[in-house]
């Protein structure tokens, strides 16, 4: 079980797999020449072993996984599914940054119910990633793990999106249930997360994630 803020935050379209590499192809020269970091992802690189997507057999390239995870949490478009494994992390997610009136969200998603998974090669799979990736420090911190969807369109493999494969066999798998939070109740969540020491700076250990932490406490009523 992961849960999660917002389904909405990862690349909009359907995208061929080879197109895709391309694009952390052009992008990758430019983060390291700022960062001083060398990147294992490479066009040349081969498939990493075993499968990715275990019913579609498709695996990602050596070094891709941990490269996609950095530019997700750097907030560069990526087909990964960001959730946490803890719900009060998620839960800040959900209630912070809201400077709207409306109700949040929080989302819990369930790969499977104990039957394993099922479907036929070419159709959307959601695949759950390893969580154990060399990637940014707040990818342990939030206790973050990963989801992506890929099928076939039009004879290409592509990352879809997540909602081509919920609820499939019966509702058995990729089970997705979506819990509203009242506007009126963000504030309060968000003082007692901050007393469990979940706030912006414990979860992002920036400069700016300290100023809005002390500007939450001290400002906001």
């Amino acid at each position: 079980m992961e849960v999660g803020d917002d389904i909405g935050t990862i690349w909009k379209k359907d995208l061929p797999l080879e197109e895709y590499d391309r694009y952390l192809a052009k992008v990758k020269p430019g983060i390291e020449a700022y960062t001083d970091r060398i990147f294992e992802f490479n066009l040349r690189n081969q498939r990493v072993l075993g499968s990715t997507f275990p019913l579609s057999k498709i695996s990602l390239l050596k070094g891709q996984y941990e490269f996609m995870v950095y530019l997700r949490h750097h907030g560069f478009p990526t087909p990964l599914l960001d959730w946490s494994r803890s719900l009060y992390v998620a839960l800040f997610f959900a209630c912070s940054g809201q400077d709207h009136q409306d109700d949040s969200a929080l989302y819990m998603y369930v790969e499977h119910l104990g039957f394993g998974k099922g479907g036929m090669a070419g159709s959307p799979e959601i695949a759950t990633l390893d969580q154990y990736v060399t990637a940014h420090k707040r990818h342990f911190i939030q206790q973050s793990a990963y989801t992506a969807c890929i099928g076939k369109s039009n004879d290409d493999w592509c990352f879809l999106q997540h909602e081509s494969a919920m609820g499939g066999l019966i509702d058995r798998q990729d089970k997705l249930e979506k819990f509203v939070i009242p506007a009126s109740l963000r504030r309060s969540f968000l003082r007692q997360l901050d007393a469990m020491n979940i706030n912006s700076f414990s979860l992002f250990g920036t400069e700016e994630s300290l100023v809005q932490m002390l500007a939450f406490r001290e400002i906001n009523d």
